[in-house]
C-alpha cells in the first residue's frame, strides 16, 4: 500500500468514525425527546380517552333514565253492576284498575247498572270513565253536551276520552268537534287489523286503539309494549259475555276463570316502585348492601346493579285509567325534554375539553419537534 494510500483510507476511516458517533449522538437525542414527549402526552391522551369513553355512554345512560313505560287498560263496553259485585275485587287484590263507559244506553240509572254512587267509589280507587259514542245522526257536539248535562245530574264528570266502538271515528271532520268539547282522548276499535299504535301525547288528541280482552298474542304483545317507551294498549271487555255464571251458581264460568288467569299472567309485567323482586328476569341476584326501605333508593341500587342492556330487558307497564296514562306519558315528554336538553349541553361540555385536550396534545407535539404520527417535522 503506497503512503498516499494509507492516508486516503485513514481519513475515510476518521470520517466514518465521526459519522458514527454523530448518528449515535442523534438517536440518543430523539429517544430522550420522545421519552419526555410521551411522559407529557400520556396523561393529556389517557385524560381524553375517558371523556370519549364517557361521551359515548352518556347517550345509553340517558336512555335509561328516559325509560317510559308502557300503559295498559281495561274497558269495559257496557256499565253492569257486576263490575262493582264481581270484577271491582278481583281486580283491586292485583292492583289492576279499569274505565267505565258512560252513554245514553250505558247509564247509571237503567236497571241492573252500576249506581252513580258505586261509580265515583270505583274513580276514588284510581278507576276512570269515557263516553262510548252512539252514532244517533247529528253532531258529536250535541250528542256529547247533552250526555254531560245528564250526568251532571247524577253528580258524575263527563269524560274527557271517547271510545269509538265501531267506524264512526273520521279524523278529518271530527277531530276539531272533538277538541272543541274537551276531548283529549281518542279509542278506536283496531281489532279490525288497524294498529292499536298510539300517536303523539304531546298533540291536542291522544289516540289509541283498543283490542278484546285476551285475544290471541295479547300476551306477547304486552311483553313487547312493557320494552316499548310511551306505548299503549287499551283491552275491551264486554262484561256480560265473559262474566255469566254457570247454570249452578256455585261455580263460576270458564270465562271468568279464563279473566282471572290473564290477569294473573300479567303480575311479573306490572310496574312495581320496587323492582328488586323481578330481579330474575335479568341477571343473578345483585350482592348489594341494603340500609334502607326506602322504595326510590333500593330502585336506584337494583338498577344500578344491572348492566345497561339487562335495564333494558325489564319489561314494565303501568296498569292505569285513560287520563292517569295520558298524563304520565305528557309529564314523561316533559321530563323527558328536559333531560335530553341537559344530555346535549353535557356532550357539548365534553366535546369542548376533548378540543382543548387535543390542542394541548398538538402543541405538545410541535413542542417537542414531531408530528402526531411520532415522526420528526422536516422543520425540527
Amino acid at each position: 500500500m503506497t503512503f498516499r494510500k494509507a492516508i486516503a483510507l485513514i481519513l475515510i476511516l476518521a470520517l466514518l468514525g465521526g459519522g458514527g458517533y454523530y448518528l449515535l449522538k442523534t438517536e440518543r437525542e430523539d429517544d430522550e425527546r420522545m421519552r419526555n414527549l410521551y411522559s407529557e402526552v400520556e396523561p393529556l391522551e389517557r385524560e381524553r380517552e375517558s371523556l370519549a369513553l364517557e361521551k359515548k355512554n352518556l347517550e345509553t345512560d340517558y336512555a335509561l333514565k328516559m325509560r317510559d313505560y308502557g300503559t295498559v287498560e281495561i274497558l269495559f263496553t257496557t256499565l253492569d253492576a257486576q263490575i262493582f259485585t264481581d270484577v271491582w275485587p278481583v281486580m283491586r287484590s292485583r292492583d289492576i284498575v279499569g274505565v267505565l263507559p258512560l252513554s245514553f244506553v250505558e247509564v247509571p240509572a237503567y236497571y241492573n247498572k252500576l249506581t252513580a254512587e258505586q261509580i265515583r267509589t270505583l274513580l276514588a280507587d284510581g278507576w276512570g270513565l269515557c263516553v262510548k259514542y252512539e252514532n244517533v245522526g247529528g253532531s258529536f257536539k250535541n250528542w256529547y253536551d247533552a250526555l254531560g248535562r245528564f250526568l251532571e245530574t247524577m253528580n258524575l264528570p263527563a269524560p274527557t276520552a271517547v271510545y269509538f266502538p265501531n267506524d264512526e271515528y273520521d279524523s278529518e271532520t271530527m277531530d276539531e268537534e272533538l277538541i272543541e268539547c274537551g276531548i283529549k282522548t281518542v279509542i278506536t276499535n283496531a281489532s279490525d287489523g288497524r294498529s292499536n299504535t298510539v300517536s303523539d301525547v304531546t298533540a291536542p288528541l291522544w289516540k289509541t286503539g283498543a283490542m278484546p280482552f285476551g285475544y290471541t298474542g295479547s300476551y306477547a304483545d304486552l311483553e313487547l309494549l312493557g320494552r316499548t317507551d310511551g306505548a299503549n294498549l287499551v283491552f275491551t271487555v264486554q262484561l256480560n259475555e265473559i262474566w255469566d255464571k254457570a247454570k249452578n251458581k256455585n261455580i263460576e264460568s270458564q270465562e271468568k276463570a279464563n279473566f282471572i288467569e290473564v290477569l294473573d299472567s300479567w303480575k311479573e309485567l306490572l310496574y312495581e316502585e320496587d323492582l328488586l323482586a323481578d330481579f330474575e328476569q335479568v341477571g343473578p341476584t345483585p350482592n348489594i348492601y341494603v340500609d334502607t326501605t326506602d322504595p326510590e333508593v333500593l330502585h336506584e341500587m337494583y338498577l344500578e346493579t344491572l348492566t345497561p342492556a339487562q335495564q333494558l330487558l325489564l319489561s314494565k307497564f303501568r296498569s292505569a285509567s285513560i287520563d292517569t296514562a295520558l298524563s304520565l306519558h305528557r309529564d314523561t315528554a316533559v321530563k323527558n325534554a328536559a333531560l335530553k336538553l341537559e344530555m346535549q349541553q353535557k356532550e357539548a361540555e365534553l366535546d369542548q375539553k376533548i378540543a382543548v385536550l387535543d390542542a394541548k396534545i398538538r402543541d405538545t407535539y410541535t413542542a417537542h419537534g414531531v408530528g402526531q404520527t411520532g415522526k420528526a417535522e422536516e422543520n425540527s
